[in-house]
This record gives C-alpha cells, sequence and structure tokens, in this order.
C-alpha cells in the first residue's frame, strides 16, 4: 500500500484519493453459499470485447472508406489525415482488447491454487489476498493482489472483468477455505 501511495500525484494527495484495499475473507463472508467445481476459471469480459469488436468494424469500414479514397485522389491532404486517424483508433482497440497482456488474461482458482497466465501459485505459497481499488476519472480501478509468503506482492489489474470483486473474493475464499479442510482432515 506504501508503494502505492508513493505513486499518487499531488491532486489525489490533496483530495484524498488514497488507495484501499480489503482482504479477500473480509469481502466474502458471511455470503459464502455457493458452492463450485474443481476450479473457476475467470476470463475478461464477452460483452467488452463485443462491443469493441463492433467499434473496431465500424473502424475499419472508414478506414477502407478513406483508402478507397486516397486511392483515388480525391480530398488528399484530408483523407489521408482521416486514415492516419482511423489506423491508430484501431490499432488502440486491437491492443486493448485484444493484445495487451496488462489486461488480457485468465485466472484459474481451485483446490491447487491461484493461477494467472502461465505462473501457478499453490495455497502453501500464498500468505493473503486482497482486492485494491485506486480512485480513477470514471470508476476506480481495481487489482488482484496476491501476498506471498516469500514477502512478494503479485499485482493483477481487473480491468477487463466483468465479474465483481465480491464474487471474485468469494471463490478465493471458497477453495482456499476447501485447502485448509483437506489439509486438517489430513486428505
Amino acid at each position: 500500500m506504501d508503494s502505492e501511495r508513493a505513486k499518487m500525484n499531488w491532486l489525489n494527495r490533496l483530495l484524498g484519493n488514497y488507495p484501499n484495499a480489503e482482504s479477500t475473507e473480509e469481502l466474502a463472508f458471511p455470503a459464502m453459499e455457493r458452492h463450485y467445481d474443481e476450479e473457476k476459471v475467470i476470463r475478461p469480459s464477452v460483452v467488452n470485447m463485443v462491443f469493441l469488436t463492433l467499434f473496431a468494424g465500424f473502424a475499419l469500414l472508414f478506414w477502407f472508406t478513406f483508402l478507397k479514397m486516397v486511392i483515388k485522389g480525391i480530398l488528399l491532404p484530408v483523407t489521408v489525415t482521416f486514415l492516419i486517424f482511423v489506423t491508430g483508433i484501431l490499432t488502440l482497440i486491437v491492443w486493448q482488447a485484444f493484445l495487451n497482456p496488462r489486461y488480457n488474461y485468465i485466472i484459474t482458482i481451485g483446490k491447487f491454487g491461484i493461477q494467472v497466465r502461465d505462473k501457478i501459485w499453490t495455497w502453501k505459497e500464498i500468505d493473503n489476498t486482497y482486492i485494491m481499488w485506486l480512485p480513477a476519472r470514471r470508476r476506480p480501478v481495481t487489482y488482484l493482489l496476491i501476498f506471498l509468503r516469500n514477502d512478494e506482492v503479485e499485482k493483477f489489474n481487473l480491468f477487463n472483468f466483468s465479474i465483481s470483486t465480491k464474487r471474485i473474493a468469494e471463490i478465493i475464499e471458497y477453495y482456499k477455505l476447501q485447502y485448509i479442510s483437506e489439509k486438517s482432515t489430513g486428505v
């Protein structure tokens, strides 16, 4: 938390927009009534991807229209400018929606622990898990924090996920409790 506070700009400090973190244990209880399979896979939001794909389709239509106008030589300086602008927008959309590894990854939570991308942390390695909120312009940016027993902290942006932070906390605590109960019974 101290490192996040150190990254704050002067306006956020002045307005008191400090990052806030809450343990998944505190977020999940008392509403732990769901049951899950062997593992739960959390993927980026399909709705966001569909919306961005449709937006990229319209941008691509404009791109082809401007390309056709450039080839024919119609209003050349204006169409070249718009062609470059639409190319930038298309690149940004494709990068953010599909290619940016900061936002596009899969979280798998199960009896074994937590897997993000290709990295797996077992419940033995995990000391605690938190959800952190950072103030932003329109909505707070949320992160999943995994505190490891070796004093490392793994931080994952939850921007592209449509699942609520409370639900993520419930899933994490469900599997954590299963691990603890299996460990105590010796199964």
